[in-house]
């Protein structure tokens, strides 16, 4: 319905649906939009070829965004076509089309399309089309404006929570340099950081240290071996750097009324925390068990390689996403990444056994006397212990998430999937 070829406006490039997608364009009751397309098969030159070049060729291509987007004669429109040949999943497409044509046009045509008599009606059941760079899909509500302050709240307690330490190191350091002086001039170095050490701290006693439940088994069963490991932990602090900063904060800050609040703060401190995360933990009662720290590490690259590999199939930042994920599946590693939930099964196993071990220890300490609060004690020690940072990841994809993909062709899509929880609650 044209005076002009599309074939060789486009040099016969131009993939079928596309081609009448834009006969279909061509005739939009936006004059606008109609208008420019005319003038682009008239005269295609460069322009017709632009867009076309960054426009997908096919289902799961979604084109080249960010070239499309850095024409201000352009737009890109996300399109997510549910196939019945794909049981209803949602497959996607980019089209790079002038900035005349908008959402509205380009919804109308494809309706026409999937209802005309070209065979689309038998292989689409369904249509959606957004456009990334209408900025007023991407409002904050007051969600998202509370998870913005609950995420500076953090942040500004892990900037005071290392501030602190930095400071309680710099003077554990200051008081190390003092007793060095001290003994290269023959003096007593206890009298040299006397001045150091707060005047309410100076004659205070070391309160005896709580024994935990392995190391009361050991005393108890087996004296011997709790002997040794004392003497090799003993060795092990008298040849420390560094005591922690909760050592010093009590050392030095131990009656200060403020000593809660820095007590506090020290719960977010970042290079502490990274420390103890980065350190394993190997058990006084059973140390072969410090193998499961080579399990959880394996594992959590087994989880992290998995999540990324699906985020950056769904990101849209892949050109011809189709042939780079034929590429990728056909790599024998493929299959290891596949049973990426395998790795699920064993976070499993490892919170059963370690569950399990708990509870042994309690027996052997008291016998079977309350076992119901003993059942209790474990699963409430679980739960209270995953529910705050599960609660924040939570809130945060629900709220902030969609956000984060600062240029992306899905990122409409991320912030309906996100919105889906107010429906869910």
């Amino acid at each position: 319905h044209t005076d002009y070829s599309i074939d060789a406006a486009y040099g016969g490039m131009i993939p079928s649906m596309y081609k009448d997608l834009i006969a279909d364009l061509s005739q939009s009751s936006n004059g606008e939009c109609s208008k420019e397309i005319h003038n682009i098969l008239k005269n295609p030159g460069s322009s017709g070829l632009f867009y076309l070049l960054y426009s997908g060729k096919s289902i799961q291509d979604l084109g080249v965004y960010s070239v499309c987007t850095d024409n201000d004669d352009a737009a890109y429109h996300t399109v997510q076509l549910k196939l019945k040949m794909t049981k209803g999943l949602p497959t996607y497409t980019g089209l790079c089309l002038p900035r005349q044509c908008t959402k509205e046009d380009i919804e109308g045509s494809l309706a026409n399309l999937i209802a005309g008599s070209n065979g689309l009606n038998d292989e689409v059941s369904g249509f959606h089309v957004t456009s990334p760079d209408d900025q007023s899909q991407y409002e904050l509500g007051t969600g998202s404006k509370i998870m913005i302050a609950v995420c500076a709240l953090v942040l500004s307690l892990s900037v005071s929570g290392f501030i602190l330490e930095i400071y309680l190191s710099n003077r554990y350091h200051e008081e190390k340099r003092a007793e060095e002086r001290a003994r290269q001039r023959g003096d007593d170095p206890d009298d040299a950081r006397t001045h150091l050490l707060d005047s309410n701290q100076g004659g205070s006693e070391k309160p005896a240290e709580k024994r935990s439940l392995g190391e009361e088994y050991l005393a108890r069963n087996h004296p011997e071996v709790y002997k040794q490991r004392q003497q090799r932990s003993q060795k092990a602090k008298e040849t420390s750097a560094q005591p922690r900063p909760g050592a010093l904060l009590k050392k030095y800050h131990g009656r200060s009324p403020m000593f809660g609040v820095f007590n506090f703060l020290l719960c977010f401190a970042f290079y502490d925390n990274l420390k103890k995360v980065s350190t394993p933990s190997i058990s006084p009662v059973y140390p072969e068990l410090s193998v499961l720290n080579g399990i959880r590490v394996m594992s959590i690259i087994w989880v992290m390689w998995g999540h990324s590999y699906v985020w950056l199939s769904s990101s849209g930042l892949i050109t011809n996403e189709a042939l780079v994920l034929q590429t990728w599946t056909s790599d024998w590693s493929f299959a290891i990444l596949m049973n990426a939930t395998m790795s699920v099964d064993s976070f499993f196993f490892l919170g059963g056994l370690l569950s399990s071990m708990m509870l042994v220890g309690f027996f052997q300490k008291s016998g079977s006397r309350n076992l119901g609060g003993k059942f209790g004690y474990i699963y409430f020690h679980r739960f209270f212990r995953l529910l705050p940072l599960y609660t924040f990841l939570l809130f945060f994809f629900w709220q902030l998430a969609w956000l984060l993909p600062l240029s992306s062709p899905m990122k409409p899509y991320y912030k309906e999937q996100a919105m889906l929880c107010n429906e869910g609650w």
